[in-house]
């Protein structure tokens, strides 16, 4: 896409420092029916429209299916394809290429995510699967199927209390029977006010006599270093020197979610639908305005945990004390987050395209032969665009040598 919407990631990461400014932004089409009739989008199009164009064309013919998870995307690419159809006097449908939307916000989306027109979507919880309806998009095309997450999250199973203990000893931390691990994430860049939130929890950990600390600071370098040199209160007498766990980025968090007992996290989508897959309690702390405000709500609503702002972080501390010496407490909230989940997020939106768009499932060997399957369609459509493509070229080829002759 053309400047400066190709910069949208950088510029997703800098309003996050100015969430007025997003919310703003957030809020501007919101009272729609639907993205493609605003003027955002009409906009949008025209700008990039040349760009998307120049962009699919080649590639058109290679590709067996696209697949959006941004909410910005799809509507222009179906937007592109069906330009093309017109060219070759068909329809969308009958170029064969299907397009699949994966929402990836949990509790609220922007309409931008919803479009009539696609051919899959694919929705986390039920709250986006009403928003859907809602925008327009067909019943039979919706499927509630979860956030698509890594593989370390594919199962929901608790493990047993004596495998949980082993676990804390491989992460470095003290095997405990009673909840006192405490998870503090500050996301994969680190944001927020990750060092005030972990000091003040780490001292009350050590007023309270018992738990352990565990602080992901993602790529927030600077951060890190900070807790890693400061100095942490030990307990009264010397009975016990509290020193929490301070990692950077790290690839196994599922293992470090299923060793914690609760997590403090800003509420983002796939933390959240992490935690709830290994039953941990919610502490949120801070979200981006719009997108992640239903999240608050998803996690409260259900009795998975709390939100307080990271501007408090003497509550933030508070609550987890009171949560670490009430056990009971802890073990609702968990058996709450269990219901919430869904771990098999990604084979089910795997197996869906794959059954239900390519023909790849297992269901292809009960294909009577005298039938042909939608896979063998979309090869012979693909073959036919190829065929059309190699045509057109030959044709321009042939008028450019007869052009170079007249000169001659």
């Amino acid at each position: 896409m053309p400047w400066p919407l190709s910069q949208a990631p950088e510029t997703y990461q800098t309003l996050g420092h100015f969430p007025s400014v997003y919310k703003r932004a957030w809020d501007y089409d919101q009272d729609s029916d639907e993205w493609r009739a605003t003027t955002s989008y009409q906009m949008m199009w025209r700008y990039s429209k040349e760009h998307i164009l120049k962009y699919l064309q080649p590639r058109v013919y290679e590709l067996d299916l696209i697949i959006s998870v941004h909410p910005l995307i799809h509507h222009l690419v179906i937007e592109a394809l069906e330009e093309m159809a017109k060219g070759c006097e068909a329809t969308r449908e009958e170029m064969g290429l299907p397009v699949v939307t994966v929402v990836t916000d949990l509790g609220s989306a922007h309409l931008s995510w919803f479009d009539p027109r696609i051919d899959l979507l694919f929705v986390p919880s039920q709250e986006i699967y009403q928003l859907a309806v809602k925008h327009h998009v067909p019943k039979w095309k919706i499927n509630l199927s979860g956030l698509p997450l890594r593989e370390g999250f594919w199962t929901a199973d608790p493990i047993s209390p004596e495998q949980k203990r082993l676990l804390q000893v491989q992460l470095g931390l003290r095997p405990t029977e009673r909840p006192e691990v405490v998870l503090l994430m500050g996301g994969g860049e680190g944001f927020g006010r990750l060092t005030d939130v972990a000091c003040a929890i780490g001292d009350m950990l050590v007023g309270l006599g018992f738990g352990q600390l565990v602080v992901v600071c993602g790529r927030n370098e600077e951060v890190r270093k900070s807790l890693s040199e400061r100095r942490w209160m030990s307990r009264q007498l010397g009975e016990w020197l509290f020193q929490p766990l301070i990692l950077g980025f790290v690839k196994n968090i599922d293992q470090y979610m299923t060793a914690a007992d609760c997590l403090v996290t800003k509420a983002g989508p796939g933390s959240i639908a992490e935690a709830m897959i290994k039953g941990l309690p919610c502490l949120l702390t801070a979200f981006v305005p719009g997108q992640e405000e239903g999240n608050i709500s998803y996690v409260t609503d259900n009795g998975a945990g709390a939100y307080i702002a990271d501007e408090e972080p003497d509550q933030i501390a508070a609550k987890i004390q009171e949560w670490l010496s009430d056990p009971e407490v802890v073990q609702t909230m968990s058996a709450n987050a269990r219901r919430l989940a869904k771990p098999d997020g990604a084979l089910q939106i795997s197996r869906r395209i794959c059954d239900g768009l390519l023909d790849l499932g297992t269901e292809l060997e009960e294909v009577k032969a005298t039938r042909m399957t939608r896979r063998e369609q979309l090869l012979q459509r693909k073959e036919q665009r190829r065929q059309v493509k190699i045509e057109a070229d030959e044709k321009l080829q042939a008028c450019d040598v007869s052009g170079d002759a007249d000169s001659a």
